[in-house]
């Protein structure tokens, strides 16, 4: 791990480290908190509402960010397929793996 003016920053090597003592569960959403850098409080309270494939983002309400300030991410559309395609295989319509 690495300092940062903000906290600390996870590297790769370290991030994959911390994955493969992780249940598989918790793969998908530790590696989406990482790529976007979503707290996991935040990542943990988002509904299947606050998703808008359509749209490819996720819009999460003020009252679940820390900053207390709506917060929406825009989705890297390969991204977005690649949780479609997920979702079909396990049976989820329109869902971002599990969210």
């Amino acid at each position: 791990m690495e300092d940062s003016q903000r906290g600390r920053y996870i590297g790769e090597r370290d991030a994959e480290k911390i994955a493969a003592h992780l249940p598989a569960y918790a793969v998908d959403p530790f590696h989406f908190s990482l790529l976007y850098g979503i707290r996991k409080g935040q990542l943990a309270a988002t509904e299947r509402r606050f998703v808008d494939l359509d749209r490819g983002v996720i819009e999460w309400p003020a009252a679940v960010c820390k900053a207390r300030e709506a917060h929406t991410l825009p989705l890297v559309s390969r991204r977005v397929s690649a949780h479609r395609t997920r979702g079909a295989r396990n049976g989820i319509q329109n869902d971002i793996g599990g969210l």
